[in-house]
């Protein structure tokens, strides 16, 4: 009887603690409704009643304990719920260390090469690293940043990738996690070696700081390690990615080594109780108050007061398991690792405090486009693993394991073993002889391997013992739910970006995830880039077929979307094409098909066409007819030699040419061009403009108040004459006079120049205008893109992007459209510049000759835009020319 009441209490303590509350000594209720956690016994149902007044229950995650306050004291302010751990921002002690590391990561990511199963000893050898140097004005080899500079080791590389393989994880999402827009977090230790732990932002990876003696221990192990992992896939022992070190440089020469890890608890349930079991009993319980014990307390083998009943199945499993990677561990004389276990109880309140603690999808997977929807739903041994949970109570102290009261919980179980890298070295063997002389010899965790790998086994067969009692026999317990005493209020809303954003629903979501899925394939099938390249390389039969099924195949992925192929069109070009544009691969990658979606805008031409933005704004994607794929593939040689000549070109830089291939009756072909997008800026841009040096049907059809920053407007609405410094202007007309002579050459026309202006003060300009900035909060000061990592990167001034200059004020005498460029009224206004040309993939052809012949009879011939490559060239750059002027001024 005295065993059933500790139970009981016990039981009311947990369905308090995991409903964020503690227990309360007024044994009053509030009579608002009570919330409800049902546990089963063997003899009927035991009801754990939780008072739900709303006002005293504090705004935090499920599962973190915090007891009510005393009815004699006023009560607390409510907790703010806070991510565990501290993100390390600017200014954090180790936030220049977060950046080398992400850097490095990209760099040994990226560098990928044939991955072999059967691997020769030689890559396991400890002196098979390499070195690299990141200086922080870049290298050949490396890009620049904004950190200290420092060095790079890579462990065994060969070894790590193919264990990523063997893991089944892909380079791509590896970088993204690691190395994506969000900053990594900070744990504290959770043990005693005095190690530093990192938490990505979706909680899949975590990083460790070791000591040298761990890093010699895990390089010595690895062959063995990497033969068990092989042959055993549901092994519990720890999962290792990667091992690196970083060394910076000067005066410190500091070394930091790490390993990255996959987390046992990146789940889709909360984590309301985890426990560090090793069998021991020494010292083996929390040092916390039952009222501060919250879901991110490690608790130890004497606070367990569970046993976990596997399914006969899972069970049987588990036992061999435990048995393959134990006898593993204690051939490579390895001891003090531990059965880390994270319990969710399914009854418990749900964090947002209006229903129960249903599953809830990482934020990194939510809606993202390699989403599974599935993913989280598969059931491996020690992970998502539904079982029963049977509360137990010690009758003496020296119970390891306490009695089991036949009182039962439903659990998810997620559970590994960690901190295998501890030898049996001279340290642990003289902690064994002094501990023994005091204490029990059998309950101290400083034994032999064979011995510690022994009373481990005993102790987890214990915690973990078959479940007797079929499902289908089990009383099923009714849902409750929370239903706090008033609404909560919607959030602000914030201002929405340019564009809609693509989310679960919208017409095209499965567009996107098809084509961020093909673009990471792409960008990952890295190889030699040679800038001569062969003819063959722009055939325009030289394109790559790929499957896309949803179940994944040989060489892609499982997904979430339909079946699809995908098609790179010139692949070696392309990939060539980035290089001499210096685009780093990693952040292509991570820029198209990040965290966040892309955004569709409306199309601003007559083209039909579909744009898609990216979220940091540096990439732009356009669907294309046939007829002008062909005309690319056709221009793409000469193009490739252009803008390998001229640097400082103006004309659309051109990244990958794809086409998306939907399967079924449908058949659906949407091919597409990613560009860069010319106002990716540090600046709000003001006004833009679409300037072909023609007139008729040249000027936007929106009223004066209704332009803002995001209207084209076109060559008669331009009301400036920008006037560029005298080494810029002379550049500027070379530079034009080139991409015209190769425009006129490849028998284009129709192109434009589209210039982005910002107003350093543009208070004067837009006040007379009725405009204002969407962007309230920042005026017009600078404010860097949300994928910029650079912080000097826009401050550099070249050709056509963040050239500061002065723009005169113009009126246009007659309302004619003769008149194209006003008069200049010798008012100025402080600029800042970014231009290029853009749509040159419009050739002349017949419906382009048929619509000048047309016009002509109607017009006046100069006035139309469609007219040949030749007159069209001379028009552009005669109009150009006086739209951009010499700055007489000496400033």
């Amino acid at each position: 009887m005295e065993g059933q009441s500790m139970a009981l209490r016990s039981l009311r303590w947990l369905a308090r603690s995991i409903s964020g509350r503690g227990s309360s000594s007024s044994g009053r209720s509030n009579g608002s409704g009570m919330g409800v956690v049902h546990l089963w016994g063997s003899d009927g149902e035991v009801k754990c009643d939780i008072a739900d007044d709303w006002r005293r229950r504090s705004s935090v995650r499920e599962g973190r304990g915090q007891p009510p306050p005393s009815p004699l004291l006023a009560p607390p302010p409510p907790r703010v719920m806070k991510r565990q751990g501290v993100t390390i921002a600017k200014g954090h002690k180790n936030y220049e260390l977060m950046l080398n590391l992400q850097l490095g990561i990209r760099h040994a990511v990226g560098r990928q090469g044939q991955v072999i199963l059967d691997l020769k000893s030689s890559a396991f050898d400890p002196k098979e690293k390499v070195w690299t140097k990141f200086p922080p004005e870049g290298s050949k080899y490396t890009p620049p940043h904004s950190s200290s500079d420092f060095r790079w080791k890579d462990y065994c590389p060969k070894v790590f990738r193919t264990l990523r393989k063997l893991f089944k994880v892909d380079p791509a999402d590896y970088m993204l996690s690691l190395c994506g827009d969000e900053a990594l977090r900070e744990l504290s230790s959770p043990g005693k070696s005095g190690s530093f732990f990192y938490l990505t932002n979706d909680d899949r990876y975590m990083i460790k700081t070791m000591k040298k003696s761990e890093v010699k221990m895990l390089l010595k192990m690895l062959p063995a390690y990497y033969n068990h992992v092989r042959a055993f896939e549901d092994t519990l022992v720890t999962k290792f990615f990667g091992l690196h070190c970083v060394k910076l440089a000067g005066a410190n020469q500091k070394k930091v080594r790490f390993v990255i890890m996959g987390n046992l608890f990146c789940s889709d349930h909360t984590i309301h109780r985890r426990f560090d079991l090793k069998g021991s009993s020494l010292g083996r319980t929390t040092d916390k108050p039952l009222a501060e014990i919250d879901e991110y307390t490690t608790l130890k083998d004497l606070d367990l007061n569970f046993i976990f009943r596997l399914q006969k199945q899972w069970f049987q499993e588990f036992q061999r398991q435990v048995d393959k990677d134990c006898e593993f561990l204690e051939h490579e004389k390895i001891m003090d690792y531990s059965l880390l276990v994270g319990v969710h109880f399914r009854g418990a309140v749900d964090m947002d405090g209006d229903k129960p603690a249903t599953p809830h999808v990482s934020r990194w997977d939510r809606d993202h486009f390699l989403s599974d929807p599935n993913r989280w739903s598969k059931i491996t041994l020690g992970a998502n693993m539904l079982s029963r949970a049977e509360l137990t109570v010690r009758k003496n102290d020296s119970d390891v394991i306490g009695q089991p009261t036949g009182q039962y919980c439903d659990v998810i179980l997620y559970f590994g073993i960690i901190d295998i890298l501890q030898d049996y070295d001279i340290g642990k063997k003289i902690e064994h002889a002094y501990k023994s002389f005091q204490y029990d010899s059998t309950s101290i965790s400083a034994v032999d391997p064979r011995q510690y790998s022994r009373r481990f086994k005993d102790f987890i067969y214990k915690a973990f013992q078959e479940d007797r009692v079929p499902v289908r026999g089990r009383r099923k317990k009714r849902k409750t739910r929370w239903r706090p005493g008033k609404r909560r209020t919607r959030p602000a809303r914030r201002a929405a970006a340019t564009g809609e954003t693509i989310a679960k629903g919208h017409k095209n979501y499965e567009l996107m995830l098809n084509l961020q899925l093909g673009i990471r394939h792409a960008v990952g099938k890295q190889g030699p880039i040679t800038l001569d390249l062969k003819s063959s390389a722009f055939d325009p039969k030289e394109k790559v077929w790929t499957r896309f099924p949803p179940e994944g195949s040989k060489y892609t992925p499982p997904h979430s979307s339909c079946d699809f192929k995908w098609k790179d069109y010139c692949p070696q070009v392309f990939r060539t094409l980035r290089k001499l544009f210096k685009v780093d691969a990693a952040d292509y990658m991570l820029s198209l098909c990040g965290d966040q979606a892309l955004r569709e805008l409306s199309s601003p031409g007559k083209s039909g066409s579909f744009f898609y933005l990216t979220s940091n704004d540096q990439y732009m994607i356009k669907t294309m007819k046939k007829s002008e794929v062909k005309i690319f593939l056709k221009m793409l040689r000469a193009y490739y030699n252009h803008v390998r000549s001229f640097e400082n070109t103006l004309v659309t830089k051109f990244f990958g040419l794809h086409c998306v291939k939907l399967a079924g009756a449908n058949q659906k072909k949407v091919r597409f061009v990613i560009m860069g997008n010319l106002f990716c800026s540090d600046y709000s841009i003001h006004r833009r403009f679409d300037l072909k040096g023609s007139s008729l049907g040249r000027t936007t059809d929106k009223p004066q108040t209704e332009i803002d920053e995001y209207t084209t407007l076109k060559d008669l609405d331009l009301n400036f004459i920008f006037r560029l410094q005298k080494h810029w202007h002379q550049e500027f007309l070379r530079q034009v006079d080139r991409d015209c002579d190769f425009l006129e050459q490849e028998n284009i026309m129709d192109y434009s120049l589209l210039v982005g202006v910002h107003f350093r003060d543009k208070r004067n300009i837009l006040a007379s205008e009725g405009s204002f900035d969407s962007d309230s909060s920042r005026a017009s000061s600078p404010h860097l893109s949300r994928g910029d990592t650079d912080p000097n990167r826009f401050l550099k001034i070249k050709l056509g992007s963040n050239m500061p200059t002065r723009a005169e004020l113009t009126v246009r005498k007659s309302e004619c459209e003769s008149q194209i460029i006003g008069e200049p009224t010798g008012e100025f206004y402080d600029v800042v510049l970014y231009f290029g040309i853009i749509d040159i993939l419009q050739d002349y052809d017949i419906s382009k000759k048929l619509e000048h012949a047309y016009k002509s009879f109607q017009y006046d011939p100069t006035s139309i835009s469609a007219v040949d490559p030749k007159q069209y060239s001379r028009r552009f750059k005669d109009f150009v020319y006086k739209a951009f002027q010499e700055e007489k001024v000496d400033i």
